[in-house]
Formats: C-alpha cells, structure tokens, sequence
C-alpha cells in the first residue's frame, strides 16, 4: 500500500508536470491493510515520485484505489 505524501506539484528537475510523492506502508505483522489495522510503518526507502496524471488515470480505471484519510501526527 503507498501512502500520498503531498499534493501534487511541479518538482524542480523533473519536468514542468505535477507530481505526487508515493511512500510504502508495511505491516510489521503479517496480514492484508484494509485499511492499517496493523502496527505498521512508513518505509521511506521505496518513497517514488509520480505524475499526478498517471496516478488519477490508474485510479479512473480501477487499478489503484483512493482512500481520503488524513493522518496527523
């Protein structure tokens, strides 16, 4: 599961196209994520930048799922 991290926006050097910083939510025990009901953490070793675009697209045609939690600390 990737986790959105901020809004999408034009990243200096990589082109003028917004885009959406993704992070990887691992469960520490094993088990599905609908949704984190698990200890689980943020693994910012496979965070990975995507045209917003491309990942609307995804979700449009089924492929991702959007869920609107806001998680604050």
């Amino acid at each position: 599961m990737f986790a959105i991290l901020l809004d999408p926006v034009p990243v200096e050097g990589y082109g003028s196209k917004p885009l959406v910083l993704l992070a990887s939510v691992v469960s520490i025990k094993p088990g599905d994520h609908p949704f984190i009901r698990h200890d689980s953490f943020v693994d910012y070793r496979f965070t990975r930048l995507e045209q917003a675009e491309h990942v609307e697209a995804r979700v449009s045609e089924g492929i991702l799922m959007s869920r609107n939690h806001v998680l604050l600390s």
